[in-house]
């Protein structure tokens, strides 16, 4: 799970990362979703454990690594709980060159770095 926290993300991917989250959650907040999992109590705790803690940790790790291409510390990523962080954090750029959380990401889309940081 280290890898996850570890590395640089550049804002377009970033951006990408965001926009899969939201349509996971809009998906499975449809109304035929939500009307089933509030039918089935049971079911819906074990749906929102499957579905909602990976997602968080995915949240909470692309975050780390963004705030890492702007040179602060993954720790910041506890910001965004607040309203509008992740929505701002879309226009910092990010630091030019290397920086102590590893090399500048590079501005082509690799699918693997949504997933898996470098460095």
């Amino acid at each position: 799970m280290d890898r996850l926290f570890r590395g640089r993300m550049n804002r377009s991917t970033y951006l990408l990362v965001n926009m899969v989250v939201l349509l996971i959650v809009v998906i499975a907040s449809r109304p035929d979703v939500a009307h089933y999992l509030d039918t089935h109590q049971s079911t819906a705790a074990l749906w929102g454990a499957i579905i909602g803690i990976p997602l968080l940790i995915w949240q909470f790790a692309t975050s780390a690594r963004r705030f890492h291409d702007i040179g602060r510390s993954g720790w910041y990523s506890l910001l965004i709980i607040l309203p509008f962080v992740q929505f701002i954090m879309l226009f910092i750029p990010g630091t030019k060159g290397d920086n102590s959380f590893g090399p500048e990401p590079t501005q082509t889309f690799d699918l693997s770095s949504l997933f898996v940081g470098r460095g």
